[in-house]
Formats: structure tokens, C-alpha cells, sequence
């Protein structure tokens, strides 16, 4: 045995005696008590104190306390319990684990550990995998999973409340806020909560916003607002009507009187907000040669003025696009153009794929006219087979008669 051999093997020795007076501290503790209750509740305090004091000892005099067998186990589970409040011994979290992973614990008393001490969730799972009964472990496993559902529910709820209430304010206020920050602070709101709440609050705050301005100016300004709600879901949850709505409630409000005033036009609102569309359909085109109409913006069934102006804006921005009657059946969902729609996306391929695609094409025209025509050959001689065996079957008939 080498010298550093020897050394480890002194310091162990030390360890242990040092463990064994510590354990006959608490042993003593115990003893002095006079109800069992009393003595666990007190011993279990010295252990933490113990800890506390030599955080090195660790779950070291746990094991000791279980080996030595002179005091009952609800000592160890009763120290256990307390760790997670004890930040004097390092990472509490950490040696909760720790400690149940290594000590030999009954069922009962992992659950009652889990169940009476303050730890989290996540380490309570953590704990719940060193419960040897499968059964008690599935079912602890399937409590605590519903507890973290039930929390991050409520927990959503208080933040959703939170917001709503920051969005309320914001929406008596927003006349006041100068509008890129306006929509700068939604945009961060709805970046944290996505809820249907969240997201119908920041639409009526858009639309009072929008109201004041077309009030004011005749107009509202749009592009600042697309970074908060794009001109499609603009469209999908009818924001003209919302904005009608507001302009209602604000237009005989003196706060919002300003010289001249103008008179809301839902029709030129709607209109702005599909030329923004019109031009992300067109860039579509423009990459992939098909025009694509949202089926959302289809099913909202505009009036012949909006949808000719959309279509010809679709038309001006696609650049290339001349087949008006296609445009308009497409936005009345109308779709029956997949043959315009194919030579569209062969048409923007690069040269060699084009090429390649136009072959493909051809060869799978040729197979369906094979097909087809062996489909019909095999249609005859099935026919033919049919007219002999009927045949057949009144020559048999006769012949019997």
C-alpha cells in the first residue's frame, strides 16, 4: 500500500469516528426525550443541525444513523423532510435527491417524504423514481404530473389576468401612446401570451387606435399595426367591423374632437388591408408561380368592388399575371386551374430543372394514356368473357328444357 494509500485510509478512519460521535449525539438527543414523538421530532433536528454545521457530513450520517439501527428510521424520514429548507448545506435540492437515491427507504416513507417536505415538482418526480412498489410509483407519478397541470392552469390564468389588465389600461389610454409604441408594447405582449383572450384584447385595443386615427386623419396607420396582427388575421377576425365598432363609441366624444374631422370608411379599410395581401400573394407567385388565396379570405365572401380592387392589385404586384377571370374565381374559392396553377410553378423553375420536370411531366402523360388504354383493353376482354359465359348458360338452359 503507497504512502497517499495510507493517508486516504487515516483520513476515512477519522471520517468514520467523527460520523460515530455525531450519530451518538443525536442517539443521546433521542434518549433525553420522553415521548417517541418528542425524541424523533428532536433528534431529527439535531441531524440537520449537525449537517449544518459540517456540511461534508452530508448523507453520510444518514446511512450511519441506519446502520447503528439504535434509533427508529421516522429519524432519518423526519431529517429528510427538512432538507429542502436547510440552505446551510449546499444545493438542498440536490441532496434531497441525493439522499433518497442512496438510503434504503420503504415505499410509504418516499411518499411521505415527497408529500410532507417543500419540495418542487420537478424533484418530487425526481424522488418518485427510488419508490419501490410499481404500482404506488405510477400512481405518485400520475398525482404529481395532475399538481403541475393544475399549477402552470393557474399560473397561465394569473398572467393572462395580468395582461388583460395592462391591456385594459392601455386601451382607455391609447389616443394617448404614440402608435409605433403602441404597437412596439403589443407586439411584446402577444410575443408572451398567445390565449384567445390576449389576442382579442389586443385586436380592440388595434381598432380604438385605429378608430382615433381615421377620426383625426382620415386614414389609420396600418404598417406599424402588421407587426402586431397581420393583414390576414386582420381580415379573419373582420377587423373593419371591429374598428366600426370604436369609431361608433369615440366619434361624438369630445376627447377625441379635433378641428377637422373625418367620417369612417370601412369599405377603404378593408381595401387597405387587402392591397397589403395582395402584395404577399403576389411574392408567392412571383417564387412559385401559383396564386394562392388563403381559404380564410375565401370564405369571407367580399362584394364585387373589393374583390376586383383585390384582384387587381394581385394582378399589379404578380407583375406577370393576366388572367383576371382566374384571379377573381380564386378569390370567390373557385379553384379550378390546376393545370395553370402546374405550368405556373414549371414555368419559375431554373432552366435544367425545368427541362427535367417538363420530361417527367411528358413520361407520366405517356403512362397514363398506356394505362388508360390497357384499362380499356382489359374492360373489352372482361365484357367478351361475360357475353360467353351468358351465352353458355342459355345453351345449357335450353338443353335442360
Amino acid at each position: 500500500m503507497g504512502i497517499l494509500d495510507k493517508f486516504n485510509e487515516m483520513m476515512e478512519r477519522q471520517r468514520q469516528k467523527k460520523l460515530e460521535q455525531r450519530v451518538k449525539e443525536v442517539e443521546s438527543v433521542y434518549d433525553s426525550t420522553r415521548t417517541e414523538e418528542e425524541g424523533i421530532n428532536e433528534a431529527s433536528r439535531k441531524v440537520i443541525e449537525l449537517m449544518k454545521e459540517d456540511p461534508e457530513l452530508g448523507v453520510r450520517i444518514l446511512e450511519t444513523i441506519q446502520e447503528s439501527q439504535k434509533l427508529p428510521n421516522k429519524v432519518v424520514v423526519e431529517a429528510i423532510k427538512q432538507i429542502p429548507e436547510t440552505e446551510q448545506i449546499g444545493d438542498p435540492e440536490k441532496t434531497i435527491i441525493e439522499t433518497v437515491e442512496k438510503l434504503p427507504l420503504e415505499t410509504e416513507e418516499i411518499t411521505d417524504i415527497i408529500k410532507e417536505s417543500k419540495v418542487s415538482i420537478p424533484v418530487a418526480k425526481e424522488i418518485t423514481k427510488q419508490i419501490p412498489n410499481e404500482q404506488v410509483r405510477k400512481e405518485e407519478k400520475d398525482r404529481l404530473e395532475q399538481i403541475e397541470k393544475e399549477e402552470s392552469e393557474k399560473e397561465q390564468k394569473e398572467r393572462e389576468q395580468e395582461i388583460l389588465r395592462d391591456l385594459r389600461e392601455k386601451y382607455a389610454t391609447c389616443d394617448k401612446i404614440e402608435g409605433t409604441q403602441l404597437t412596439s408594447q403589443l407586439s411584446e405582449i402577444r410575443k408572451k401570451m398567445e390565449t384567445t383572450k390576449v389576442k382579442d384584447a389586443i385586436s380592440q385595443v388595434l381598432a380604438r387606435k385605429a378608430a382615433i386615427e381615421w377620426k383625426q386623419l382620415g386614414t389609420t396607420r396600418l404598417p406599424s399595426m402588421y407587426k402586431v396582427i397581420t393583414p390576414q388575421e386582420m381580415i379573419e377576425i373582420d377587423f373593419p367591423d371591429l374598428v366600426e365598432q370604436e369609431y361608433e363609441d369615440i366619434k361624438d366624444k369630445k376627447q377625441y374632437a379635433i378641428t377637422k374631422e373625418y367620417e369612417f370608411d370601412k369599405k377603404n379599410l378593408q381595401k387597405l388591408i387587402l392591397k397589403e395581401m395582395a402584395k404577399q400573394i403576389a411574392e408567392v407567385y412571383k417564387e412559385y408561380g401559383i396564386i394562392e388565396i388563403p381559404q380564410t379570405i375565401v370564405d369571407k365572401k367580399f362584394d364585387e368592388e373589393v374583390e376586383n380592387y383585390f384582384a387587381e392589385k394581385i394582378m399589379k404586384y404578380g407583375e406577370d399575371i393576366n388572367n383576371e377571370e382566374m384571379v377573381i374565381n380564386k378569390i370567390k374559392g373557385i379553384n379550378n386551374y390546376e393545370l395553370e396553377d402546374l405550368i405556373g410553378m414549371i414555368e419559375k423553375l431554373p432552366e435544367a430543372e425545368k427541362s427535367e420536370c417538363l420530361k417527367d411531366f411528358k413520361k407520366q402523360i405517356v403512362e397514363r394514356k398506356q394505362n388508360a388504354k390497357e384499362n380499356n383493353q382489359d374492360e373489352k376482354e372482361s365484357n367478351s368473357n361475360k357475353e360467353n359465359i351468358e351465352k353458355k348458360e342459355n345453351r345449357d338452359d335450353e338443353y335442360i328444357h
